[in-house]
């Protein structure tokens, strides 16, 4: 039977459906599948019919020209299904914002700040949930806090028009939103239409709104008589807009200035809406590159330049005509504003979820934050079809068996450009040395729905629809991940290595808080027991954890950090803690960059990850397992189908060692301890470490140890495990355990009693 669902989180009527486990050798657990509900509006679905001037009806919907956005299929780059959780596994979603109909064709560049030529359309593709300009009016079902987002611009000579397609992140209303496009150059920057309050340079302004608009000569200000045509696309959330040649005609030049902005339209008066009037009525500015690349940006400083001075001139696109003439297809790859094929860039990302449009109705900031955001009554604060997030390429060639992979956590109060530098403060240091330091790595830093999530729900869903759309675009080796992030971020590291421990090659908390508050164990967080992640820490025997931490830290405390190292020194794990004496001159508590011998190290630790160990320990927490965002939590290894006997108690345990193998357990060596200082002498720490000596030889033998607590049942895969069906299973449990034995041939069942 299939798990429970969600019908509000899915796309049209989407649903996340989670099938239940399978044969455990072919794939015993769940992977997400997408089914298309049939009971969709009709005036979304319907091919509209042509109106008067070849138009449609506002708010309709032209045919799919069956070209745009095709999610790629390439699976190589993924860990087997066996291993994380069910929504890293499923097919990639699309969506009908990158859609085509009409004369487009070309696909979406999907990297923000970017612009190519493309099947004869000049694209660029713009940031999301930069519209933060201005506040919006408190009407979220009309503006989902976002209305005025722009997602992408482009630009197509048409046969008698020249053809311009703007799409956004969120359309609830088609009268709330406006745009005016600056076609041409002029002297002088010049008073954009309808009390926008900016000015820009241009020769014609073209407006338009709902489903019609009014082109504006820009020296004078008079409205002339060719008025655009202008279809609105409600389900794909697209203006197409026709400007016709008599009113400005760009087809014969190669440079040609387009700009555009776009706000909210107050149709009682006929003009821009200014929510500030002592502010332009603009929320968001196209035709802006990456960057600065500094802590917590939206990449929206030379808009709110812009937006603050009321002069929109240093925002605009070039356009080359000749190339749309004949067809150049141009990433103007590394140029200026081009499409970047190395270093740092803001990615888009197209959700399986989207809870309701635009921004929720949560707040999701603040050191507590919002941990269980489950909508409908909670709704995070980007809650979109399409996310962002930030990827870094090494410009390193990649490895013959491909790239490793970071997955960087960013913390709270911050966004998926978070990150902190070190002395001597070079840019992106520490991003750079994941990428860069040992093993050429792809790095991304998911935006997880919003500041202080604690990476739960869709928080933890975003991580890894992040890690399944990198893996289909670049050539991953699955067995080299390692899992880091800074203070939340430390914290969401400790919680997907222990929910998901066969993924990783190591962890790398910096600051990391080993619950989901500030609290120092054994307090329980305010999130409960479920936030927990330090009493989980027992998955992590085949994970080894480097981590860095302050002393005098101003956020997280040494007392937290020390009892996450005395946990797996009590468990008798390995880990290599290093605190530093304070923070660096610059004020941050970044330390990660001081350890890059022992990061690259942890990358490459025993060659790829283990998948098949001797002995696997599982703490199943049930506050952590949402099959309904398919963070499935109930497998590791070769082990599936952990069932709670006692859900009320939250945890069930267990361990099974495979007498199967030709080794034993590797011993624990004795603790180490060090001190020093930093090369460049700027911090002191203090170090502690404790490894593992080799695996003893041992004679295999067909034998499983299990024992267990609160936990009803389990699954064994008995041919990863190196045992046959007939294993004796000798058990130890506190209760009624059914061990379900699977392999090619084998399919057994051993009821155990207390």
């Amino acid at each position: 039977m299939p798990r429970p669902k969600n019908p509000r989180m899915g796309h049209l009527g989407q649903t996340l459906r989670l099938p239940a486990s399978g044969d455990a050798r072919a794939r015993y657990r769940s992977v997400v599948r997408l089914t298309l509900a049939t009971a969709v509006s009709l005036a979304l679905l319907a091919v509209p019919q042509a109106a008067a001037g070849g138009t449609v009806a506002c708010g309709s919907s032209p045919a799919d020209n069956g070209t745009g956005y095709r999610p790629p299929s390439n699976r190589s780059s993924l860990p087997p299904a066996t291993a994380g959780p069910a929504i890293l596994h499923a097919p990639l979603a699309s969506t009908p914002q990158l859609e085509n109909a009409g004369p487009w064709r070309a696909e979406p560049i999907m990297i923000s700040g970017a612009r190519s030529y493309r099947d004869g359309e000049f694209v660029y593709q713009d940031f999301l949930y930069d519209d933060r300009a201005l506040t919006y009016p408190d009407e979220p079902e009309r503006y989902a806090g976002n209305a005025a987002d722009l997602v992408e611009v482009r630009i197509k000579p048409l046969a008698r028009s020249l053809g311009i397609r703007l799409t956004y992140n969120s359309m609830l209303d088609v009268d709330a939103v406006a745009a005016t496009i600056a076609l041409g150059d002029s002297n002088t920057a010049l008073e954009l239409p309808h009390g926008a309050g900016a000015v820009a340079p241009g020769e014609v302004f073209v407006t338009v709104h709902g489903c019609g608009g009014d082109i504006v000569r820009a020296a004078d200000g008079e409205t002339l008589a060719q008025r655009p045509t202008v279809v609105t696309d409600l389900r794909r959330r697209q203006i197409h807009v026709e400007v016709p040649y008599s009113a400005f005609d760009p087809r014969r030049k190669r440079n040609v200035r387009i700009a555009a902005a776009a706000g909210l339209w107050d149709t009682g008066t006929g003009r821009y809406l200014r929510p500030d009037p002592q502010r332009p009525a603009f929320f968001n500015v196209a035709f802006r590159t990456p960057g600065p690349w500094v802590k917590n940006t939206w990449m929206d400083e030379s808009q709110n330049i812009a937006l603050a001075a009321g002069d929109l001139s240093s925002l605009y696109a070039t356009v080359d005509f000749t190339k749309l003439k004949v067809g150049t297809d141009d990433d103007l790859v590394d140029q200026p504003g081009g499409v970047p094929s190395s270093g740092p860039m803001n990615r888009i990302l197209v959700s399986h979820f989207e809870p309701t449009q635009g921004r929720g109705n949560s707040a999701g900031g603040g050191i507590t934050g919002d941990f269980r955001c489950d909508p409908p009554q909670c709704t995070p604060q980007f809650s979109g079809r399409l996310q962002p997030y930030t990827v870094y390429v090494p410009a390193t060639p990649r490895p013959a068996d491909g790239y490793g992979f970071v997955v960087n956590l960013h913390g709270a109060d911050s966004n998926h450009n978070h990150f902190e530098t070190g002395p001597p403060n070079p840019p992106l240091q520490t991003w750079r040395m994941f990428a860069e330091q040992g093993r050429p790595s792809i790095m991304v830093l998911p935006n997880a729905r919003g500041m202080t999530y604690w990476y739960h729900g869709l928080a933890a869903a975003d991580v890894f629809e992040v890690w399944a759309d990198i893996a289909a675009r670049y050539d991953l080796a699955p067995g080299y991940v390692v899992q880091t992030g800074s203070s939340m971020g430390g914290f969401g590291t400790y919680k997907l290595g222990v929910q998901f421990p066969d993924l990783y090659n190591g962890i790398f908390p910096n600051v990391g808080i080993n619950t989901a508050s500030l609290s120092v164990p054994p307090l329980v967080s305010p999130a409960g027991r479920g936030g927990d992640a330090w009493r989980m820490f027992a998955n992590l025997r085949h994970v080894p954890v480097l981590a860095t931490s302050g002393t005098t830290d101003p956020v997280v405390s040494i007392q937290n950090t020390s009892f996450s190292m005395e946990t797996l020194d009590q468990l008798g794990y390995r880990y290599d803690y290093w605190w530093f004496g304070g923070v660096d001159a610059a004020g941050h508590a970044e330390y990660r960059h001081y350890v890059p011998d022992q990061f690259a190290a942890l990358m490459a630790r025993q060659g790829p990850v283990d998948r098949n160990p001797r002995r696997v320990t599982y703490v199943l927490n049930a506050a952590m397992h949402e099959p309904q965002y398919g963070i499935d939590a109930d497998h590791a290894y070769w082990l599936s189908g952990l069932t709670l006997r006692d859900e009320a108690s939250t945890f069930g345990t267990i361990d099974v060692v495979s007498h199967g193998f030709p080794t034993g357990d590797s011993a624990a060596l004795g603790q180490e301890q060090s001190a020093g200082a930093t090369k460049a002498g700027s911090l002191p720490y203090e170090r502690v470490t404790r490894d593992w000596g080799p695996a003893p030889p041992a004679e295999p033998r067909n034998v499983l140890d299990v024992t267990a607590t609160n936990l009803s049942a389990v699954t064994i895969d008995v041919d990863r495990a190196r045992v046959t069906c007939d294993a004796r299973v000798n058990v130890k449990t506190d209760g009624p355990l059914k061990v379900t034995l699977r392999g090619d041939r084998c399919n057994r069942t051993v009821n155990a009693e207390q």
